[in-house]
């Protein structure tokens, strides 16, 4: 294993998703194995007919409390797969940054992040292509916030000049913090970004080493129930097409069939999750480490609307909103190169043969 799959490994989950719109442990190593084999074998090609290797073992990155962290603790995928002779492992992570670092050096093949990590991804050269939207229906943007200390000087979003922020480098919060930056005429040069994982980051802010942390649920939540943490200002507003599901481009190209079936899955966990909020709330304490209570609490402060929204296709509105999150990183220099999100997209016969067919009770999930 290399060096950059030990530091993809080595930090470990990230938004409450399931139950909101959107520990550690592993079932498996990203080192091991590969996700197909070199037997030729059934179409399996997204949109093709064409001859692919037969898949004998499909790696999951999730993240803490998210729906693929739902859908694995639940098991219907591994039945499912288990059918066709496919062994899932899932892998966990602390954010998307490092779930797409694996991906990178083939260590993933399937995966959720928020907007930004994907889009410094990109700009990295990782070879992935978005598979489906998770909509951004939170419209009251409380899952995500810039916090401060109780007893901080910081009130307002116009004294964090000059402060110290930690963020998950390429992360939503990331994404959220430059926008809102920018709303009150606050240069990015003028404050000191502290790039940290959310574990890490929450260590530096109970110590005081930070002045403010820019983070998202459930750790915002986590994080102001256990420190009385203030909010200065939430992400209401801000311009995020929401979380993607992401695949390893050769992988998207050859087995079509398998990410179907992967995003029948997550819609059909995504609705169990809304109508079974505390059972659901119950499998992600025993194994994230959030409280029972605190799950449950994101779960129904957040507005939902009448029905699912389910998965959103990866179409050209998707795709101007995501081009818009790169072009705001780009304006302040952070990027190593410009990003084209077209450039990381399958053909449109491709999404065709991917997207989820069966209809969707009136529920909604992410």
């Amino acid at each position: 294993m290399t060096r950059r799959q030990l530091l993809a490994l080595g930090i470990g989950g990230a938004a409450f998703a399931p139950l909101l719109l959107t520990g550690c442990d592993t079932n498996g190593d990203a080192g091991n194995g590969t996700s197909a084999n070199a037997r030729e074998g059934e179409p399996g090609a997204a949109g093709g007919k064409s001859a692919a290797p037969i898949v004998t073992d499909f790696r999951i990155g999730h993240q803490k409390a998210d729906t693929l962290n739902l859908l694995k603790l639940r098991g219907t995928l591994d039945k499912r797969l288990a059918e066709r002779g496919v062994k899932v492992q899932w892998l966990a992570f602390p954010a998307g940054p490092p779930l797409l670092e694996a991906l990178g050096v083939n260590s993933l093949d399937f995966g959720s992040t928020g907007e930004s990590p994907a889009i410094f991804a990109q700009a990295a050269g990782t070879p992935f292509v978005y598979v489906a939207n998770i909509p951004n229906t939170n419209n009251n943007g409380d899952g995500q916030a810039l916090i401060v200390p109780k007893d901080s000087p910081i009130q307002t979003l116009a004294d964090v000049k000059g402060k110290k922020i930690a963020v998950a480098r390429a992360s939503g919060a990331h994404n959220f913090l430059v926008q809102v930056l920018q709303k009150v005429g606050i240069a990015y040069t003028d404050i000191e970004p502290v790039f940290l994982a959310p574990p890490d980051a929450r260590a530096a802010f109970d110590a005081g080493k930070v002045d403010a942390w820019s983070i998202w649920d459930p750790y915002l939540t986590v994080a102001q129930t256990a420190t009385g943490a203030r909010v200065v200002i939430n992400a209401k507003g801000i311009v995020s097409p929401g979380p993607f599901y992401l695949a390893a481009t050769t992988f998207a190209k050859q087995h079509g069939d398998i990410l179907k079936i992967v995003l029948e899955e997550i819609e059909t966990t995504s609705r169990w999750g809304r109508e079974h909020i505390e059972e659901s709330a119950d499998l992600l304490a025993k194994d994230t480490g959030v409280s029972r209570q605190t799950l449950i609490d994101l779960a129904k402060r957040r507005p939902r609307g009448d029905k699912y929204v389910g998965l959103r296709p990866i179409d050209d509105a998707v795709i101007a909103e995501q081009q818009q999150v790169a072009d705001n990183f780009g304006k302040i220099g952070i990027l190593p190169k410009p990003v084209v999100i077209k450039e990381a997209t399958l053909t449109p016969a491709e999404y065709a043969a991917i997207n989820p067919t069966h209809d969707a009770p009136e529920t909604e999930g992410r």
